[in-house]
């Protein structure tokens, strides 16, 4: 009985946390293509419009799509953590 009731609240986890996912798109109306904020002041993510990188956490996307910026730098620290990367034409 506690083994079901165990896989139960896993598998309503995992749903929940695929429902949660939130993905944050690269704004081609960003001043550089440093991923958190380099030169100029303006936002380069949305939703939010955020100025630096989404939050790190396991429901974050990160969408590149579009050809502003073909050079990009990673200047996120380490230990950042993110579900999935989509590069779209």
């Amino acid at each position: 009985m506690v083994k079901h009731l165990l896989l139960i609240i896993g598998v309503l986890s995992f749903f929940t946390n695929l429902k949660s996912q939130t993905t944050y798109t690269w704004l081609n109306t960003a001043p550089d293509g440093n991923w958190t904020r380099g030169a100029g002041g303006a936002a380069r993510w949305n939703p939010g419009g955020l100025w630096d990188e989404p939050p790190s956490s396991s429901a974050t996307r990160l969408k590149f799509d579009d050809n502003t910026y073909p050079t990009m730098t990673n200047n996120i620290g380490a230990g950042y953590i993110i579900n999935r990367i989509n590069f779209e034409s």
